[in-house]
């Protein structure tokens, strides 16, 4: 567990949410939600922020990118609960400051 983290996105697969280049405050995990973006230590793609869609019976969850183009969800697969690192709290942009959760 840590505090506070900041974390630069880069690629598209969050995109329109979150542009390559934006940069996300991340907070550390209280309750977790579908919808949240989160911070996550995936084991075959390093952290990666994704958001969360549903929690299985078995306590896992399972992620997503926003983008039709990013990897699917049966890619990513399930995640345990202990890799989500955070949840990303404000989205900074070239356009501005946004909170997201």
């Amino acid at each position: 567990m840590f505090g506070w983290r900041l974390v630069r996105v880069v690629g598209e697969s969050m995109a329109p949410a979150l542009e390559d280049g934006d940069f996300v405050l991340v907070g550390p995990n209280a309750t977790l939600s579908p919808g949240h973006v989160v911070l996550v230590r995936h084991p075959r793609f390093g952290v990666i922020v994704k958001r969360l869609h549903a929690q299985a019976s078995d306590g896992r969850y399972a992620i997503a990118g926003d983008n039709a183009a990013s990897t699917a969800s049966q890619s990513l697969g399930p995640i345990e609960p202990s890799a989500i690192l955070g949840v990303a709290r404000w989205r900074i942009s070239r356009t501005g400051v946004a909170r997201l959760a």
